[in-house]
């Protein structure tokens, strides 16, 4: 089959650019995420959803990073703690104070991990962005503890 060099233009110009990154849900989910919470029963399981959604924005946010492309981060904060806020509360209403949960301990590391992350991104960010990363930083921080609380109470 031969094209020609219109049909090239027209079918690389209408592909997705290579690199480029795009802007998460207000939520933070993906469709399938959103759809598998919404079918799985065991708490265990939706924080394991809860996890891959949460590291695949770090790694959105950490490849922005690296481009410099500082315009998404906004944006991909605002969903993260969006989805941070969310599986605290689902987390809070359902997991067993009795059991320790294997994957929420997973989660809680994984969270540390991401603070820690973030707080080396913000060094690199335009200063007019500082206190968005401030905000997520001190939400997620928030949140870990409360994550903490529920593994060891008392």
């Amino acid at each position: 089959m031969i094209l020609n060099r219109w049909s090239l233009m027209l079918f690389f110009g209408l592909m997705p650019q290579a690199g480029s990154i795009a802007p998460p849900s207000d939520d933070g989910l993906t469709a399938v995420e959103r759809e598998q919470l919404r079918k799985e029963q065991k708490i265990d399981n939706r924080i394991k959803i809860y996890d891959n959604a949460s590291t695949r924005l770090l790694k959105t946010l950490e490849g922005a990073v690296l481009k410099e492309d500082f315009q998404s981060a906004p944006a991909t904060l605002k969903a993260w703690t969006t989805l941070l806020t969310m599986s605290l509360n689902d987390i809070d209403q359902n997991e067993s104070r009795k059991k320790k949960s294997k994957n929420l301990i997973r989660y809680e590391i994984h969270l540390r991990k991401a603070i820690s992350d973030v707080q080396g991104f913000k060094i690199r960010a335009p200063a007019d962005q500082e206190n968005t990363f401030d905000s997520w930083l001190n939400k997620a921080e928030e949140i870990r503890k409360k994550l903490v609380d529920i593994l060891f109470p008392g």
